[in-house]
């Protein structure tokens, strides 16, 4: 799934006073809520909308959408299509931008705390986030990794001095062969050692980004799993899930081991990402990240690729 904001510009009375249906048969109080109550129940499968803050003369919303069935273009005119012709909202303030699963995540919350998102459970679920936000529900906390988000930043990075020879060559090479088919996939994967996370982090973030910019890259987000344990194969299902849900984008896995294990102990966790790996070799980008001075478990994970 593709997860995006928009800022739409009208407000609740607006809403109010120009909406095609009565609004009371949705929500009896907030137009706000009466639209994504309307929207969510004659929206098509594969797309979800919804608004989750008011403010001056503007409307803050999110949609997400299957990349796989659906360009996005096609998806943001059938959403804008709806709220024209039964909202009568016209404009935006600006072009739509990719956010992260928590953040989508969050403005669901909001939505929920606002009193727009009643059913918001369903739409958690809808939107393929009940696997991998479980602990909202009950609690809980996830122990068998970490998982952090990112955009590729669109404004152009330059590279950094301290880059070695092959990442300078790699970033010169990809600038110089850029993708003017209608294909988008990928050839190679990518392993990055450094001395330091924050170095790691530097390079994958101008390596998606040239990337991107030369048209490899479907979507801009970047997944990163990291702080895994041996046993990280119990959470089979949340790991697949992140790779599945960024189709297109870079999926990230630092192969350092967590602090109170040994490498020895990944037997299992490296037949478990060898198989997810062969599995989405073709679904998105692969880049695996270790330290130099202290690589964990990747010669074990790296051989078996």
């Amino acid at each position: 799934m593709r997860y995006y904001s928009v800022v739409l510009k009208t407000n609740s009375e607006y809403i109010k006073e120009n909406a095609k249906i009565e609004l009371r048969q949705y929500d009896y109080q907030n137009p706000i809520s009466a639209m994504n109550y309307y929207i969510y129940k004659n929206i098509k499968n594969g797309v979800c909308f919804f608004a989750y803050r008011e403010e001056t003369n503007a409307v803050l919303a999110v949609f997400c959408y299957e990349e796989k069935k659906e360009p996005f273009r096609s998806t943001f005119n059938y959403i804008f299509e709806i709220l024209s012709s039964v909202f009568a909202v016209r404009k935006t303030a600006a072009e739509p931008c990719e956010i992260t699963m928590y953040d989508f995540f969050d403005c669901i919350l909001e939505s929920k705390r606002r009193d727009y998102l009643s059913n918001w459970t369903r739409v958690v679920e809808a939107v393929d986030l009940g696997s991998l936000f479980y602990h909202y529900k009950d609690g809980s906390q996830d122990i068998y990794y970490e998982l952090k988000e990112k955009i590729v930043p669109r404004k152009y990075k330059k590279e950094n001095s301290i880059y070695g020879k092959s990442t300078l060559g790699e970033l010169a090479n990809i600038e110089s062969h850029k993708n003017l088919s209608e294909f988008k996939g990928n050839m190679v994967h990518y392993v990055i050692s450094c001395k330091g996370e924050k170095a790691a982090a530097d390079i994958i973030e101008i390596l998606s980004q040239r990337l991107a910019e030369s048209n490899r890259l479907v979507s801009r987000r970047i997944e990163i799993i990291c702080e895994i344990t041996p046993n990280v194969y119990n959470a089979d299902i949340r790991i697949e899930k992140i790779i599945e849900n960024n189709y297109g984008g870079v999926t990230v896995i630092d192969l350092s081991e967590k602090f109170g294990y040994n490498s020895a102990d990944y037997g299992m966790a490296c037949r478990h990402f060898e198989k997810l790996i062969k599995k989405y070799s073709n679904h998105c980008l692969f880049v695996f990240t270790y330290n130099i001075n202290n690589p964990g478990f990747a010669y074990k994970r790296l051989s078996s690729i």
